[in-house]
Order: structure tokens, then C-alpha cells, then sequence
């Protein structure tokens, strides 16, 4: 009853059902041709990804072994040592290139070097010219690897044997139960074939009798669907592949196994395909019924979420407007509404910063006058008997210190007190590349000193483009704190990139500082503007504060990217 209800009053519901009732039809008829091009397609693909998977195991172990002889060739003439010894380095470098044993015996078979636990590796290969030799782990284990063994004379006219190992794996998953492929070694044993060593935990212990008569036949690989010779791997497809010698004689059957899932039953037979297509069918037509359904409704939704940022205090959100029909007219009236609210917001917070601003400037004046005046007392009081004592001796100097330890503060007075009470602007047209090009010259000799190199890149059409409107003097000042800052972030030199553009914005023109220094860390970033906030440990904290201030007074935006350990990038624009 309550569905029967739902879809009266739901428009959405009624365009579901339409769409899937429609769609019945036609898609028993795809499911059906579906179904036959994926059976067709996946034998085939997996089978061109097991050949594929074979030869690359070949060329593995091929690759590994000429790696191994030419680690032998490498470090014979360190194998021939009196004393033979690898740093822990030297042993990582060799694992890193597959040979992860090193054993170097005598003729007596004394163990000379080895740098693992390893009773012995067997000197008969797997079988005959194969690099494979099981080695004896000393716990017992024994362990498949790919094995080269060299003899050689040593400096002092001992013999030696040298024998290099890299143990075999064939993991391509990150875990052993979802291994997608498996591989299984067959060795000749009178008609038969016995497992000599497999990847996988069980199963397929003999080959079935139709790759046996295969192999007998003198095929070159044969390739088959079977579960049964798998019992705990259902699903997989294997290739076998018999290695024969030059008279034609089997020496061992790879057995490669192209593990459809790692999970029994994963793979769904014909008539679950079916299905899965048809069922996945109908989903899709009524997941494309919701959509237009949605559609049809969407400018109402995003109304209703724009009206909830804005209850939220987001007065930065905006719908778009779509059509010239009465919703369009609604979104129109709506972003107009948000950005009055959002100039509002945008004075409201102007006004604090100077209300901030100016309480902060009236403090700072407070403490001037008391600390200003004893240190005049101090400096002056100082520099009357620095005057009167001899130049050479100790009490002199060290007035000298207190001399100008005290200048120092009362320049740091006069920068704080600058900060918080700046002098009214002085508003006049100015060339900005000009500015640019006058602090990069007054800084020349530093950046030479430091081993900075500096370029600055005028990318304005002309210089009519380049004319802001603002006070010069400061925005020198903040331009040559953005470059001591820079320059401060490269004690080891760098480069110091200057960029003046125009950007998409009219009316406006910014200047890009951009150093590969240290870069500012992520935790700082959000406040780097503020005060007393600084990267440097002798640092004031007023420089990039002050610059904030200046441009935001000038009505201007000021910008930095970065990132830790890749250099800083600061970008003011001001209003022409």
C-alpha cells in the first residue's frame, strides 16, 4: 500500500519504472549475445596472457642467471682475496641484482664466506643444463634457487669454489593466496612424470594422461581448461611446456597456471553471466530513469542547498543559473542577495582589522614613550663616559656593546611602532617594472655575495600596463622584504625569479617573487601573515605581516605557495 502511494505522488519513482519496463525486452536479447562474446573473448585473452606469462618466466630466469654470471665476473678479482669480506652494503647492492647467496669455499669444502644460513646447495642442477638447484636451508628448509658455480684460483694459489645463488619466487600478488599464476616442475621418471616442485600449496600432482601423450607426441606446448588435475585451484588454465635437449628427449614439463580466482566458484558459468548482464541491464535503465528524474529537479535542489550555506555563514556560495525561465530568475536574485551579504561579511571583517589595528597602535604608542625614554637616558648616559674612557681598553668596548645593543631595540621600537600606526597613503601613479628593476640593481652585490642567481621576466604588453596607483615608498618596502626573505631561504644560493604580469582580473597587475629555497613549512602557512610569526630563529615576525598590511591598504591581494624543502612563491597584485 505505502509503494502503491509512492509512486502516485513520486515523479521520480513513475520515470524508474518506465525506464526498466521498457528496457526488459531488448536487453534478454543483449544479455544473450553478451554473454557469448565475453565466454569467446576471456578463452582467448587468457590464453595469449598464459603463452605471454610462460615466456616471461623463461626470460626471467634467463636474465637472472647472466646477472649472476656477471656479478662472478665482477667481483672475482674480490673472491680471490686472502680475506674475503663484503660490507653490509656491498651484500645489499649484490641481493638488489638477484644474488641473495654468496658462498666461497676451498677444495676441502670449508666454508671460507657465506652470507647466509645455508647448509648446501646441491651440486646436481634440477636437471640437466638447468640453473636450478634446491639448497638446504639450516633449519632444514629446502628452497628452490638459480644457481651459478665458478672455480678459481685466489691470490695466494689456493683453489676455490665460488657459487652465487638467487632464491626463486614467482609472486606477483602481494599475499601467496591471491597468487593469479601458478607454476609446477615435472621431472621424467620412466613413463611417467613426478612433481618436483610447485608454487602452489596443493594439487595437480601428475600431469593428466592427455599432456603426457602429448609431450610423448613432441608437441611443443600443450594447453588446456581443466579443474580436475588442480583440486584446490579450481578455475586455471595451464599451459605445459616439455624441455627437451638436442636429441628430443623430455628433461623436465613447466606446468604454468593462469589462476582465474583466488576464491572457488568467482567465475560465474553461462547461465550466471546471463543473468548478471540482465539484472545489470535493468539497473542501468533505472539508474538512467533517477538521472533524468534528478535532472528535472536539480535547479530546486541547488537552491535549497545554496540557501542552507548561506544559514551556515558561507556567504561565498553561488548557483548557477541555467535558462531564462522563472528558476533562472530565482537563482539570479539569489546570487544577488548572497553577494550583498558577502560585501557585508567582507566590511564587517575590514572593519575589525582596523578597529584591531588601531587599539594595537595605541598600546604600541603607550609602551614607546616608557621604554624609549629610559633607553634615551641609558644611551646617552653611556655614550657621555664611552667618550671620556680610553678607545683600547675592556670598559670601553663594552659600552660600545650596550651602545648598540640599545640602538638595536630602539630600532625595533620604530619598526614595531611602524606596523602598528602607519602613516596615512600617499597615493600617486608609479611605474612598477621600474620599482622592480631598482630593487634587483640596490641588491645586485648581495646576491653575488650569496651566489644567488636573479632574473626578472616583464611579461606586460607595454609600459602603460606596468602603471599602478599607490604609494611608492611602501610597496618598495614590501617588495625588498619579499626579496631578503628570499634570499635569507637560500644561505646556499639558488635562484630568485622576479615575474610582473597581467592577470585575467582587469584593472589590476601582479608581481611574482619566486625563490628555490627551504620553502615554508605547511603548519605555518595559514598564519605567516600574522604577526610575530616567523621561519627564522632570530626572527621579528613583522616583515611579511607588514607587507600584508601595506597591500591590503593599497586594496590590493597578496598570495604564497609552497611547499617544505621546494622553495616559496609570493604574488601581490595591485589596482592600476
Amino acid at each position: 500500500m505505502n509503494s502503491i502511494f509512492f509512486l502516485k505522488k513520486s515523479l521520480t519513482a513513475k520515470l524508474v519504472l518506465a525506464f526498466i519496463l521498457a528496457a526488459v525486452p531488448p536487453m534478454l536479447i543483449a544479455s544473450h549475445v553478451a554473454t557469448d562474446l565475453v565466454n569467446d573473448t576471456v578463452n582467448a585473452s587468457i590464453g595469449r596472457w598464459v603463452r605471454d606469462a610462460s615466456q616471461y618466466l623463461f626470460d626471467t630466469i634467463r636474465e637472472i642467471g647472466e646477472e649472476i654470471n656477471a656479478v662472478h665476473i665482477l667481483l672475482a678479482p674480490r673472491f680471490a682475496q686472502d680475506t674475503v669480506t663484503f660490507s653490509p652494503a656491498e651484500l645489499e647492492a649484490a641481493s638488489a641484482i638477484d644474488a641473495d647467496l654468496i658462498s666461497i669455499k676451498d677444495t676441502a669444502g670449508k666454508i671460507l664466506f657465506t652470507n647466509a644460513f645455508v647448509q648446501s646447495v646441491d651440486e646436481a642442477p634440477l636437471y640437466p643444463g638447468s640453473l636450478f638447484h634446491w639448497m638446504t636451508m639450516e633449519n632444514g628448509d629446502r628452497e628452490l634457487t638459480i644457481s651459478v658455480r665458478r672455480d678459481l684460483t685466489a691470490e695466494n694459489g689456493d683453489k676455490r669454489v665460488v657459487e652465487l645463488a638467487s632464491l626463486f619466487s614467482l609472486q606477483l600478488a602481494e599475499s601467496a593466496d591471491k597468487e593469479p599464476l601458478g607454476l609446477r616442475i615435472f621431472l621424467p621418471e620412466g613413463d611417467d612424470f613426478r612433481l618436483e616442485y610447485s608454487s602452489l600449496e596443493s594439487g595437480g600432482h601428475e600431469l593428466p594422461p592427455d599432456v603426457v601423450r602429448a609431450i610423448k607426441a613432441g608437441v611443443t606446448d600443450y594447453s588446456m581448461l581443466d579443474v580436475d588435475w588442480t583440486d584446490s585451484i579450481p578455475d586455471t588454465f595451464s599451459l605445459f611446456t616439455p624441455i627437451r635437449n638436442e636429441h628430443g628427449d623430455v628433461l623436465a614439463v613447466f606446468a604454468v597456471s593462469a589462476v582465474m580466482s583466488p576464491f572457488p566458484g568467482w567465475i560465474p558459468g553461462y547461465d550466471a553471466l546471463f543473468w548478471s548482464f540482465f539484472i545489470l541491464g535493468t539497473l542501468l535503465s533505472g539508474c538512467i530513469g533517477y538521472f533524468l528524474a534528478q535532472t528535472l529537479t536539480k535547479p530546486i535542489r541547488q537552491l535549497n542547498k545554496g540557501v542552507q550555506d548561506i544559514a551556515s555563514g558561507n556567504f561565498n556560495s553561488r548557483i548557477p543559473v541555467q535558462g531564462s525561465d522563472e528558476t533562472a530568475e530565482l537563482s539570479a536574485s539569489f546570487n544577488l542577495m548572497a553577494g550583498q551579504l558577502e560585501l557585508m561579511q567582507r566590511e564587517g571583517i575590514q572593519s575589525a582589522k582596523r578597529e584591531r589595528a588601531h587599539m594595537l597602535g595605541e598600546i604600541a604608542l603607550g609602551f614607546a614613550h616608557e621604554i624609549r625614554n629610559p633607553l634615551l637616558v641609558i644611551k646617552t648616559s653611556a655614550e657621555l663616559v664611552h667618550n671620556k674612557l680610553p678607545e683600547d681598553g675592556k670598559e670601553s668596548r663594552l659600552l660600545g656593546f650596550v651602545i648598540e645593543e640599545v640602538g638595536r631595540i630602539d630600532s625595533l621600537i620604530s619598526e614595531f611602532l611602524s606596523f602598528a600606526k602607519p602613516a596615512p597613503l600617499k597615493l600617486e601613479y608609479f611605474q612598477l617594472d621600474r620599482l622592480a628593476h631598482d630593487v634587483l640593481e640596490l641588491s645586485a652585490a648581495e646576491f653575488a655575495n650569496r651566489g644567488i642567481a636573479c632574473s626578472f621576466a616583464d611579461e606586460t604588453a607595454d609600459r602603460q600596463d606596468a602603471r599602478v596607483l599607490g604609494e611608492e615608498n611602501k610597496i618598495r618596502q614590501v617588495l625588498f622584504n619579499l626579496v631578503l626573505n628570499a634570499m635569507d631561504a637560500m644561505p646556499e644560493g639558488g635562484e630568485l625569479t622576479l615575474r610582473l604580469y597581467v592577470p585575467k582580473e582587469k584593472g589590476r597587475i601582479c608581481l611574482e617573487v619566486k625563490d628555490t629555497g627551504m620553502g615554508i613549512p605547511e603548519t605555518l602557512r595559514p598564519t605567516i601573515h600574522l604577526p610575530f610569526i616567523s621561519t627564522k630563529k632570530d626572527g621579528l615576525g613583522l616583515g611579511l605581516a607588514k607587507a600584508h598590511a601595506i597591500i591590503e591598504e593599497h586594496g590590493g591581494s597578496i598570495a604564497c605557495e609552497s611547499l617544505s624543502g621546494q622553495g616559496a612563491t609570493f604574488t601581490f597584485c595591485l589596482n592600476t
